[in-house]
Parts: structure tokens; sequence; C-alpha cells
């Protein structure tokens, strides 16, 4: 079975609203829903501002850590992992860690 993702987007196909993502779809269930509808921001730009407002929330105790230290220890070993299976052209194997 193909998984659908679709994106909901204002300011096209005659859309007058300017070009805005509304929301993002997993095979019909909505799994993003855009805080900042209006803004005109990038997908880039919505991932940066999410991360200012949660780490906003964070400083003022208010919320987690928005990307814990452990977390990104384990995505940069599996950084890691990739670089060496394209340089090396075998499977690499990792483990959850400690840390993680």
């Amino acid at each position: 079975m193909t998984s659908r993702i679709e994106y909901r987007r204002t300011g096209r196909d005659l859309n007058l609203e300017g070009n805005d993502l509304v929301h993002a779809s997993l095979d019909g269930r909505v799994v993003y829903r855009n805080p900042w509808v209006g803004t005109r921001m990038s997908e880039d730009d919505l991932a940066v501002a999410t991360i200012l407002a949660d780490v906003g929330r964070w400083a003022r105790e208010e919320g987690p850590a928005p990307y814990p230290l452990a977390q990104a220890c384990q995505d940069h070993l599996l950084s890691c992992a990739i670089d060496e299976a394209v340089a090396s052209g075998r499977d690499v194997t990792t483990d959850v860690e400690d840390w993680a």
C-alpha cells in the first residue's frame, strides 16, 4: 500500500488569499496544522518559527526542551552512518545508544 501525502494550500487555482500552507495530511489524516496561517511563510520558515516558539516556551519554563541533546546525538549518529554507507557502498547499522 502506498501512502499519500497531501498539502492544503491557499493562493492556488484562482484562490486569491496568497500562497500559504494550511495543513499537511497523510492518507487523509491531518498530521500538521500551520499555526501561522496568513503569514505566507515557506515550509522551511515554518520549521524555524516552530523551533523558535518552542525555545521561547522552554526558556520561560513553560515547556520541554525543543530538541533534546540525546535525540540530537542519536540523529547525528544516523547521519554519520548514512555518510559511511554512501562512501563505502555497503550497509551500515547502528544501535540505540545509552544516551538515547
